[in-house]
């Protein structure tokens, strides 16, 4: 029989539920696509024996990307969504309250990559109950329900000191920290699958950061990789697919972009 993966990026509360603090519009929507998905993959005539790979967020209150971790000349913590610049830093404008040199380092790796450093809402705070996985994702989520798959969790973001959208490295990476490295355990496990379906939570942040470094990384997954469009949900309205330059790579590999009842 062969074997089918279905990645879901962070399907956690804090995302997925409208009282979360970084809700995804449409997130509700889409839980239950998937859901239905997974419910269809499972059945016993289908040819694929399906696994399910759940990554989660995982930060602590002071992490790098949330407010805490910076302060400006008067005391004040950045707004959520605030942007900060490594001319900010230098400037004084804004401060680590743990590490400034650090800071300085970390905003310079960031923007030598064309990148940018956001502060977000305080979520997926390890332990609270909005960091929990939204269980309605789940077709055999009732109590005393036997599941006709196998589930893997995968924590990434524990590190206060670098961002960390994909699941399989941190936006900047810290030598003394290997677990802010490619996970490349994770990645050639993904790849022992004959199909990779890939679903969940952003597609323009998480989701396609992490399809990002499976591009870069492991290119020979691509024609395995199913990228279901009506899987995920992107955090900003505008986002396309079709026109982001990293779906679009993942395509020409070899990736398929479609929605389920195309594939």
């Amino acid at each position: 029989m062969k074997k089918r993966l279905v990645i879901i990026i962070d399907p956690q509360l804090d995302f997925t539920s409208p009282k979360g603090s970084l809700y995804v519009p449409g997130a509700g929507e889409t839980v239950d696509k998937i859901r239905f998905y997974i419910e269809d993959k499972t059945k016993k005539a289908n040819p694929y024996l399906t696994t399910i790979c759940v990554t989660m967020d995982s930060h602590r209150p002071g992490h790098i990307s949330l407010p805490q971790f910076w302060v400006n000349e008067k005391g004040e913590h950045p707004n959520p969504f605030t942007r900060i610049t490594l001319k900010d830093v230098e400037k004084g404008k804004w401060r680590s309250v743990f590490n400034n040199d650090w800071a300085i380092s970390y905003l310079e790796a960031l923007e030598k990559k064309g990148k940018s450093h956001t502060i977000w809402p305080e979520h997926c705070i390890i332990g609270s109950t909005y960091w929990k996985v939204n269980t309605k994702i789940f077709p055999n989520s009732k109590k005393g329900a036997i599941a006709s798959y196998a589930i893997r969790y995968v924590y990434k973001g524990d590190n206060p000191l670098t961002e960390f959208f994909s699941a399989l490295k941190a936006e900047v990476e810290i030598e003394a920290f290997p677990e802010t490295s490619i996970n490349r355990e994770l990645l050639d496990w993904w790849n022992t699958f004959d199909e990779v379906v890939l679903a969940g939570f952003c597609a323009d942040y998480c989701v396609k950061e992490t399809l990002r470094d499976m591009v870069d990384y492991c290119p020979e997954l691509m024609k395995k990789l199913i990228i279901q469009k009506d899987l995920i949900a992107p955090l900003n309205k505008d986002f396309d697919f079709e026109e982001d330059e990293v779906y679009i790579k993942a395509v020409e590999k070899g990736a398929k972009l479609c929605i389920t009842n195309q594939f």
